[in-house]
């Protein structure tokens, strides 16, 4: 360290002499000097004395719509880097990159495409916090963005949208002391094919301080009963609350009258 710091001053460093001193290769000293910050310009910043980079956006969504924005204004002022803007591969094009797909899955292992299709679940995961897709929600399930306990969560479904408000009132009563949408996925590591992970409805938290996940069911699906049997192998210490359709209505009598901006419709009140 005393070298580099030396070589920072007057800019000799010295490097040959140096490794032949210690005993080690010239080009092994220089990586391990990157590995420790170490260089000799005069102007550099210590590990210690770099900033923390900031993230400006508040969530993933800000940063695509601002990053997009980004791009689009250097676009329309300096043109598409490649020429491709408005056009499209040709089917010549599309069938070789086809191709060369196809061939490169024929030489993995299953135990490579599990990892492949783990890894790309969680970078799902990562960018868009779920699995599943959100373009995808039934118009009878009425699924979209709702502002909830000043909350604004995207929910899958009419009923999944009503028991965050019930929660919400109950949290107003002091019955529970918060909860979350969408808390967290649990990975099934060990599972190489299916059902790999399990992204709860909301998690509850009492006032002693406990927790459990609670997930809102109107039907459960071998999907569904799959899932919850690997919750149940792999994540024993997590309670699980099912609210299945005979709860939900039991709810909905209690509380639909109660609570502001309660979603109905025939199909819940005779189903």
């Amino acid at each position: 360290m005393a070298l580099y710091e030396r070589a920072g001053r007057d800019g000799v460093l010295g490097l040959e002499q140096f490794s032949k001193r210690v005993g080690r290769d010239a080009g092994n000293v220089s990586r391990k000097a990157k590995e420790l910050g170490l260089h000799t310009n005069p102007h550099r910043r210590t590990v210690e004395a770099r900033k923390v980079k900031v993230n400006k956006y508040a969530s993933e969504m800000e940063r695509r719509a601002g990053q997009g924005a980004a791009v689009k204004a250097w676009i329309a002022e300096n043109g598409h880097p490649r020429g491709m803007a408005g056009k499209k591969h040709p089917a010549s094009a599309l069938l070789l990159i086809s191709a060369a797909s196809k061939a490169q899955q024929l030489f993995l292992t299953e135990e490579q495409k599990s990892e492949r299709v783990l890894k790309a679940m969680k970078t799902k995961v990562d960018r868009y916090g779920s699995v599943a897709t959100r373009a995808m929600g039934r118009g009878s399930w009425k699924a979209g963005w709702r502002e909830i306990g000043g909350k604004r969560n995207y929910y899958r479904s009419r009923w999944e949208a009503n028991y965050a408000r019930y929660l919400q009132w109950l949290k107003e009563q002091g019955v529970i002391a918060d909860w979350q949408h969408e808390p967290e996925t649990f990975w099934f590591e060990q599972i190489k094919r299916g059902t790999r992970s399990y992204l709860p409805d909301f998690r509850v938290w009492e006032l002693d301080g406990s927790t459990a996940l609670h997930e809102v069911k109107g039907w459960m699906d071998q999907r569904s009963r799959t899932t919850l049997s690997r919750m149940k192998k792999y994540h024993p210490t997590q309670k699980i609350v099912l609210i299945d359709g005979a709860q939900y209505r039991a709810i909905r009598l209690k509380v639909m009258r109660l609570i502001d901006g309660w979603e109905d419709s025939k199909r819940d009140s005779h189903a």
